[in-house]
Formats: structure tokens, sequence, C-alpha cells
């Protein structure tokens, strides 16, 4: 910009006066907006929209940053009739400064139209769940507000409180929800982004108290104020923030502790799929896993089972962090503290930094992840709990040791643990075979009704270890035998403590109970091996032939198949050092374990040789490659009372097939089944696996939203007798039409069009190709005030002079008489509206000659009507008019 023209803005702004003008914008930053980063660490902020007063000629735009005018110019406004559009675009740093932004209309002297004060650019973060995502503090929050923490609207239940607070502000950590309130960690979490990157920061907190997460689920209309789902995203949109959500923070469970815990993998897999939807940007999703508490009672007795469902959803999900809450300090059984909210939120920070921030990732910010559980010794009675980084066994807590709260699905008991690196080391009451093991209680310290508050195991920066249930324990049990030995074979384990059991071809050994027992004759030798609580493992196999051990191969699933572009792992289990692979009786290049991936047809062997030099060599297998099965699924429908419709999704069958479905390329949790019913629109394929181990993936189909729109078009509101009002519904590929009048079905009207001749209330249902249907909103016409007489439908007969009608006009009473000596008996008389719908009658009248019958028309209001009397013999018919 030249001197000349800042100065001529100067002098502009200057002889700046109130004076009225109109403006209408449709782009305009607002005081306190956060406008989402980009990718190139700023923002755009456009101005844009209409001078509806004439007399101005120019428009003056000045941007400020930290109060010091950064940025003015001035446009010339060319108006069109009366009036003038004008456009200006700002970029802004994301960065803690202050950007102000005004427009003044000029027409000699300037005055002032727009004005948006504090607006900055940084991240956007949403916050979900039940009442530790509202995170309410016992008493109000002490930090001060903080200007680089925004954020929109009202976390109000109420829909009409919700849809009433429009406005930006400075996020709160306050005891309630009103307006900016986003609870005491996430306020805390946005300090921290703040202060530690110098971004600001947006958080919209849509959790509600008490809720289970099927409150949280969306209806076929996402945005419906009126669920806990529309609410947030009706705040996101009005933020315009929707399409830059960075991560949602999800903090839920504890209310879905009772049966509903078994439905919870399914119900969030709506919601992620809702979220991913909905949020194009979402590249994040932290859980936190609750821990023992909160809600009580006879129900609610499932918090492992549904604990372990939130640590699993990680493996399902590539884009889902999961962090403890365990072991977070200033717990009350429910909710934390003040200190416990700001740890959780000093603990999400170092968990994200690096996925948005490019900081490196302080070690041990992540919570420890349990990769396998062992049995480490020979007598059965050490377990060892191998982490992916160092674990610290803790001391007893206010009298309780962690050993009581470590639980094998035995009688067995731990007696005590230790720590070495990444392993805990479990010592048992005695020997055992238990194959899953849990860790933490579901509610309260054993025998009491106190909830359990610790000991924990956690890594090095007290990061607890999230709570396992039922994980699964390897026990191997290995036999052998001297590869040197001839004739009389002694075969042995080094395991004790058990009961044994020494089997020959499949077949009990009567007698065979100790450690060793003397093979003589040839077969396949196995050992099993039995606890204290009668739980039994068995050993690898080991073949003797000719009075020599024979290695033997095996598959993990007893096939010597592989499949084409994959391979079948051939295992050996012989405890020797010493492995050489053959095919086709040449040595194979590298192999020299005790497993082989065969990718290739063959006879395939292995040698094997002892410390002492001695070797075996085991019988050929074959292997031979087999096809992929086919891979294909059809799409049907069913739909639940038109409200929430669900897509049937058949694949191929098969002997022994087993299958995957995935959803937009992730894999759906629990969906194995042969059918799967959905009710989300997505991408679906499914893979097939045979009973080789041999899978295919489907080709891919698009579902789109299931339910149709169902809307209506009139050609006008209201009509005269004699006139046609036609109605229109909606087209859409594959759509039929059913047409209601008065909410009940028009005989035969199935078009997308219906002529109206009657003034009624009018509904349309809408069904899709898919058989899913979705009713209109009714649409009245009515009749009008007003009407040319000569347009006036006839009478169905003119007025009989056999029956007298009077008075005519009448006010309330009609008098019916039969002349000419007219009688009849089993009349019935209906009275007529000008559109010919019947709107009273009177049912089973006798008339006798000479005599007259009254009937009362109160209710009807002025205008024309039209009367039938009818019976088996006799219709008499007329108009009437009521004044």
């Amino acid at each position: 910009m030249t001197k000349k023209s800042t100065l001529i803005i100067f002098i502009l702004l200057l002889s700046l006066e109130k004076n009225f003008a109109q403006v209408s914008f449709t782009e305009s930053p607002a005081t306190l907006q956060l406008y989402p980063r980009q990718s190139n660490d700023s923002s755009q902020v456009n101005i844009t929209g209409k001078v509806t007063s004439t007399g101005y000629n120019k428009a003056i735009f000045t941007m400020s940053k930290n109060g010091l005018l950064f940025d003015s110019a001035t446009a010339n406004l060319s108006y069109s009739g009366t009036t003038a559009s004008f456009s200006r675009a700002y970029h802004i740093h994301a960065e803690k400064s202050f950007y102000q932004f005004k427009m003044y209309l000029y027409n000699g002297t300037s005055t002032e139209v727009f004005r948006a004060d504090s607006v900055c650019s940084g991240d956007v973060f949403l916050v979900n769940g039940q009442s530790n995502a509202v995170a309410l503090a016992s008493v109000l929050v002490s930090d001060t507000s903080y200007i680089w923490v925004r954020s929109f609207g009202s976390k109000s239940p109420v829909s009409s409180e919700c849809q009433a607070d429009t406005l930006w502000g400075i996020a709160n950590a306050g005891t309630g929800p009103h307006h900016c309130g986003i609870g005491v960690w996430a306020y805390r979490l946005g300090k921290i982004i703040a202060d530690s990157t110098g971004i600001p920061v947006c958080i919209i907190n849509g959790g509600k108290i008490g809720t289970r997460i099927i409150d949280h689920l969306p209806l076929v209309d996402h945005a419906d104020i009126n669920t806990v789902y529309g609410r947030i995203m009706f705040r996101t949109k009005k933020a315009k923030v929707t399409t830059a959500v960075k991560a949602i923070f999800w903090y839920q469970g504890e209310s879905d502790a009772d049966t509903s815990s078994f439905q919870y993998a399914n119900r969030f897999q709506k919601l992620y799929y809702a979220w991913k939807q909905d949020y194009p940007s979402l590249s994040k999703i932290v859980v936190m896993q609750i821990r023992p508490g909160c809600m009580t009672g006879s129900s609610m007795i499932y918090h492992q089972q549904l604990r372990e469902t939130e640590r699993n959803l990680p493996s399902s999900y590539p884009d889902i962090i999961l962090m403890t809450t365990a072991a977070i300090p200033d717990y009350d059984g429910c909710h934390f503290s003040i200190n416990g909210y700001n740890q959780l939120a000093q603990r999400l920070y170092n968990e994200i930094s690096d996925n948005f921030y490019n900081k490196p990732l302080i070690t041990g910010s992540d919570p420890p992840k349990i990769l396998k559980a062992l049995y480490t010794n020979l007598t059965n009675t050490e377990i060892s709990l191998i982490f992916d980084e160092p674990v610290v066994w803790p001391s007893p807590f206010n009298g309780y040791n962690l050993k009581d709260y470590i639980y094998l699905n035995s009688n067995v008991t731990i007696l005590n643990g230790y720590s070495s690196g990444d392993t805990i080391k479990l010592q048992l009451s005695s020997s055992s075979n238990a194959d899953k093991i849990s860790y933490l209680p579901g509610i309260y310290y054993s025998s009491t009704t106190s909830i359990y508050q610790g000991p924990w195991l956690v890594n090095n920066l007290n990061i607890g270890v999230p709570s396992f249930y039922q994980f699964k324990i390897s026990n191997p049990l290995i036999i052998s035998g001297s590869l040197c030995s001839v004739d009389t074979i002694m075969l042995s384990t080094s395991r004790i403590g058990q009961a044994y059991q020494w089997y020959q071809n499949g077949q009990v050994i009567s007698g065979a109970n100790n450690s060793q027992f003397s093979a003589t004759a040839d077969g396949i030798y196995t050992l099993l091996m039995s606890d204290s609580n009668n739980v039994s493992v068995t050993s690898n196999p080991i073949k003797v032939t000719n009075g020599k051990i024979i290695p033997v191969i095996t598959t993990s699933n007893g096939q010597f198949t592989y499949c084409v572009n994959g391979n079948v792992s051939l295992i050996c289990d012989f405890p020797v050092s010493n492995f050489q692979w053959y095919r086709n009786g040449v040595s194979l290049l590298n192999a020299n374990n005790s497993t082989y991936p065969a990718s290739t047809n063959g006879s395939y062997t292995v040698s094997i040789q002892d410390a002492n030099g001695c070797s075996s060599t085991s019988a050929s297998v074959s292997v031979a490659s087999t096809a992929s099965p086919n891979a294909s699924f059809v799409i049907t429908n069913q739909f639940d009372v038109c409200q929430d419709s669900m897509t049937t999704l058949t694949a191929n069958s098969g002997t022994g097939f087993t299958y995957q479905w995935q959803r937009n390329n992730i894999n759906i949790p629990g969906a194995t089944n042969q059918v799967l019913n959905t009710v989300n629109r997505g991408t679906y394929l499914v893979i097939v696996i045979n009973n080789n181990g041999c899978s295919k993936a489907s080709s891919a189909k698009s579902i789109p939203q299931v339910n149709p729109q169902a809307t209506i078009t009139a050609s006008a509101s209201s009509m005269c007798p004699g006139e046609i009002v036609p109605l229109t519904a909606n087209s859409g590929s594959g759509y039929t039409y059913l047409w209601f009048k008065n909410n009940a079905l028009i005989s035969g009207a199935n078009q997308q069009t219906y002529a109206v001749t009657v003034p009624a209330s009018y509904g349309v249902r809408v069904t899709n190709s898919m058989g899913c249907s979705t009713n209109s909103a009714a649409k009245k016409i009515t009749a009008k005030i007003s009407c040319d007489n000569s347009k006036e439908q006839p009478p169905f007969i003119e007025n009989d002079s056999s029956l007298l009608v009077y008075p005519n006009p009448f006010n309330s009473i009609i008098t019916l008489q039969l002349l000419n000596n007219g009688s009849g008996s089993g009349f019935d008389f209906e009275i007529l509206d000008a559109y010919m719908e019947k709107i009273k009658e009177v049912k089973n009248l006798s008339i006798s000659p000479g005599n007259s019958i009254q009937i009362n028309m109160d209710g009807l209001s002025d205008g024309i009507y039209y009367y039938h009397l009818a019976n088996a013999d006799h219709l008499y018919a007329g108009k009437i008019i009521k004044r």
C-alpha cells in the first residue's frame, strides 16, 4: 500500500460518525471467534456481503493485530439498484495474537458498520461422554479465564437453550451446562496446548451426565437437535468448525456396566462411523478407559467386561488412542477432584502432542500395553506378564496388596508379585494350568463395599496399566527324548508338580502316570498334565519308529495346504537348537528354525540335531496350494416401524466358511457371520475365509442412506368448491408412493402427484427400492373464505318435493317432514359440506305420515350444506343454508 492511500484512509477514519447504514453480511467474523488452523498454520477470514443503503461510495476495511493497525484498504462501491456488493479476505496466523476487524462505509464521513474483536486461528477438539466428560468440579474452578481457550454455545441438555446460544466465548470449567462450559480437564487441556505450542484452541463439550452410549447415538437425521449427538453437531455447524475437528475425546462407559456392556462394541461402532462421516477431518479418537467404581448395584456386575471392550477398541480402529484413568489421584469413587482432572489433562496432552504438534513423544506417556502372559518355571507356579515398556509392581496401599486383585480363571491365587523391567512376575499358590488372567476388580475391594482405589500397576511416569479381563496365558508343554537312544526310548518332561498321563496314538497308556515313559512300541506319543483343579494341557507329539525318535511336523490347524500367494507354517516342536528343513530332498536356504513358512508345493522334511550331535529326520509331509474361496454378497432390506431402516448384507455360503465384514476398509468388530445387519451407510465388503485359512475379499458396494426423504409441494394452500390442488411428492430413483387423507390411506393413490378435490390434511409415504419408508409432514389444504358461488358443485339430487326441510336458511334446528302421505323406516340422514364430505350423520330414523322429526344442527358453521335422507327404497336430497 502506498503512503498516499494510507493517508487517505487515515483521513477518512478521522471523519468517522455513528450514522445509520444498512449492511447484510454473508460471511464475517464474530468477536472471540476461532478460525480453524489450516495446513499452512493460518486461516482465511472473509468479510463479504451487500450494502443495502444508497449514498455510500466506498467501503473501508481494517485489520489490527494485538492492538496495532496491521492492514487497511478501501474498495469502491458499485450499486446495482439499491445494493452494492463488497468482499475482503484476510489470512491470520495460528498464534497467540488478537485480530480485530472493522468495516466502515464512507459518504463524506465514515460510519462504522462492523466490528469483531479478539479473533484468532487455532485447533478444534470435541469432548463427549457422561459425567466424567462433563467433568463438573465440586467447587467452582479457581482458574482464571484464559483467552486462548475458546468454545461456542451452551452444552445445555435442553434443546431450546442450545439453539438460543450461538455465540463464541472464552471457555470455562464451571459447574453447570452454561455458555462455553467445557469441564475441568478439557479446560486445563486447552490451556496446556495453548501454552506449550502457542496455538489457540477451541473445545466444544457435548457430554451429558448419567448417559449410556446408546443415548449418544445419532438418529437417522444426525442433526436432530433433540439428541445429544444432534446438539453438539448443531454447535459445530453454527461455529463453522465441523470440517476441522482434529480429535474427539470420549469418556463414557460407567452407565453401561450392566448387560448393555455386551452391546457396547456394536454401539461404539455406530457412533464411530457417524463421527467419521460428520467430522471428515477427524484423525484421532481418544478413549478413556474407565476404572472401578461409579455405577453400583445388583445389575452393574460387568465392569470388567466393559473395560475390556474399551481396551480392545484400538485393535479394531487404527485411529483410536487408549488412555487409562487408573492411578490418577483424588478420585471420590466416581469422579475426580480438580487436581485429578488436571492430571488427566496433562496425560492427554502428552499422548496427543506428537500427533498434532510435532512434539517428540515423551517416553512413558503411553499406557503400558500387555503383550503376552506365560508360565515361566517348571512347576507352573510362576506367570510372567510382559508389557511394551517397564512396569512397576506397587507397594501395598492402605493395607491392600495388588496380588489379591489379579485373578486366574481357576481356584489358584496369586501369592506375590514383583517387577523386572518390562515383566511382572507372579508367584502362584499352587501349580496351575489356568489359561486366562484378569487385572483389577469390578468395583470393590474384596469382601467390602469400598470402591477400589489402588494399588496399581504403573509405568515410570505413574501412568496406569489398562485393566484387562480374561487375557490368554500361553502354556506350552514340551516332551523330549534322546536322539542318540536306540531301541529303548525314554520320553520325559521337565515339568513337575502336576498329574501325568501318557498317550500312544491318542489312547491312554494304563499306569503311565510319571514324568517319564519308556516307549518300546512304534507310535506317536503325547503327555497330558493336569493341575489340582483338573485343568489339563497336552504336549507336543513325538514319533517313535523302529526304536528311534522321529520328529513330527505339524501345523497350527492340522492342514498342510497354503493359500495362493500365502504360506503354511510348518512346526517341529522338539527341544533342540539345530534344525534344517528340506523340500523334495533339497535343503532350504536359511531354513534353520523350529518353524518354516512353506509357500511352494512339494514334499517337506526336517532334520534335527541335539547337543550330543545325534540327529533324526522326520517323515515327509506333502504341502500343496489351495484356492481361495469366492467372495460376494447381496443386499436386501428390512425396516423397523419405518423409523430406523436396517440393511441386510448376505455373503456367499460354503462348507467351513468364516467371515469378516469391513466398512470403509476397517474391520467391523464382531461382524463375523454370514449375514450382517446394519443401519450405517458406507462402503462395505466381506472377507471370506475357508477351512484351509485362505481368504478373499469381495468387491466393495456402497450403501446409501437407507431412509428416503418425504416432502410435499402444493400449488396452493386453500381451495374453493370445484377447484383442484395438485400435491407433488419429492422424486427419487425407485421411489414409490402412498397418499393419506386425515391419516387414512387413500385407495389407489400411489403416484408421485395427487389431485386434491376436498380440503383436508394430506400426507405421503415415500418408499425407496430397498423397501425403506419415510412419512412426510402433513400438508393441510383449507377451504377459502370467499369463493365465486357460480363455481359451486351442484347437489347430488336437486331438492325433492316429497320431503319438506325447514326452516331454510336455518339456525340450529331443522325439521324433516314427508309429504303426500309418504312414510318409511330405517332412514339414515347425513349432512355434507360444499365439497360433498360427510360432516354429520343420524342413523335409523322412522318418519310416520303427517308427522315430522327435528334434527339438532348445533356446531355447524355458517355456509352452504347438502343433505341426504335415504333408506333401502328412497333417496331424498337437497341443499340447505346455515345463517
